[in-house]
Order: C-alpha cells, then structure tokens, then sequence
C-alpha cells in the first residue's frame, strides 16, 4: 500500500482515503493490483497497477475495461477516473485506445 501511495504523491494525485480490492471478488488471475480511491475533489479513482513483465497490448486494455465495467456495476459508484499505473512497455496501438476510453496513464 505504501508504494502506491508513493507513486500516486510523485505525480501528484493525492487521495483521502485509498482501498485495494481483492482480485478473487472479479475473478481476476492477471498480475494486477485494484484500488480504489476517493480524491481530493471528492470523486472516486480506480487504480490499475500492472505488473506484468511483457508490454502491453490492445487485448489488455480491453480486459481492464471489462474489469472496470464489472466493479462499476457492483459497487454502483460513479467512478469518474481511471489510472493504469505500470512499469513497462506499452503499444502505441494500446495507448492511443486507453486514450479514446478516457484512462490516464501514470508509469513507475
């Protein structure tokens, strides 16, 4: 948990309260941490971080969405940002896409 706090500080998000989300509840097996988080601004975050070892691909960003649009529908939060956080490569393809679906991208 400290460590996304420290990534979050570094680029400058700052949350009140930050939880992370048990990948067993969505039946998630991908190297990925969920939290969610209620900004400054009092409007609800949800952080993706990657910690895959391959560069990620269009077929990733479409799976994050699938899994944001689950988490939306169940915790019935209207979740105004989304972050990939990440630490490797990712297509040029996949980023102009995560850029059409509205995600911000943040890198450690």
């Amino acid at each position: 948990m400290n460590e996304i706090n420290n990534i979050l500080i570094k680029n400058g998000i700052i949350c009140k309260k930050l939880f992370q989300i048990d990948n067993k509840l969505y039946r998630i097996r991908k190297k990925v941490d969920i939290y969610i988080g209620v900004k400054e601004d009092s409007f609800y975050a949800l952080f993706f971080k990657i910690n895959s070892k391959s560069r990620i691909l269009q077929k990733n960003i479409d799976e994050y969405q699938e899994i944001f649009n689950k988490i939306v529908a169940e915790r019935e939060h209207n979740i105004r940002y989304k972050y990939l956080i990440f630490n490797n490569d990712i297509c040029s393809k996949a980023l102009n896409l995560a850029k059409e679906k509205k995600w911000r991208i943040l890198d450690y």
